[in-house]
């Protein structure tokens, strides 16, 4: 993942009120997401677990697949992430 991609999936993860499924170059593991979760108050830490999984319906209906939660939405973010470079480049 560039730098470029990498700085627009965290964008939207944040845009979307969610913590980031992964670090630069390689997913972070459950312990770092549950700690970022701990560090939230727990109605922050509710609202970016409700965030998530209402993404991963949102992203399962238009592409029904056997991917796990988190690839869903890894997967969603990275293709949002890609479509802005792209649309970038069109324009250009």
């Amino acid at each position: 993942m560039t730098e470029l991609i990498y700085s627009l999936y965290m964008l939207y993860a944040f845009e979307e009120g969610i913590i980031p499924l992964r670090n630069f170059d390689a997913r972070r593991s459950p312990e770092e997401v549950h700690a970022d979760l701990a560090a939230m108050s727990p109605e922050d830490a509710r609202k970016a677990k409700r965030k998530f999984r209402k993404m991963w319906r949102k992203h399962m209906k238009t592409r029904p697949s056997q991917q796990s939660r988190k690839d869903a939405v890894d997967d969603f973010l990275k293709s949002r992430a890609m479509m802005t470079l792209l649309g970038q480049q069109l324009k250009d």
